[in-house]
């Protein structure tokens, strides 16, 4: 048959280098905006065109602008080209 595994008791004492304090994520990333809505912050969107609209939702939607702008270059190269 197979060995058996041993049962050892081992215990580890936490070191004070491995202890990483990442406390500063809790505040900051809670209220963080992605880079596309901080883009469109200040803007009134009730005064835009409708295509207007739909961009603004496009880039809202991805979330990142440079994807939301290479995809959206490439989908249209393939449409229309």
């Amino acid at each position: 048959m197979g060995r058996q595994p041993h049962a050892t008791n081992i215990s580890f004492q936490a070191s004070p280098f491995l202890v990483l304090d990442m406390s500063f994520l809790n505040s900051t990333m809670a209220t963080a905006l992605n880079p596309a809505e901080q883009l469109y912050q200040g803007i009134d969107h009730s005064s835009l065109t409708w295509f207007e609209k739909q961009w603004v939702a496009w880039y809202i939607w991805i979330g990142n602008p440079a994807i939301a702008t290479g995809l959206m270059s490439f989908l249209l190269h393939e449409v229309i080209v």
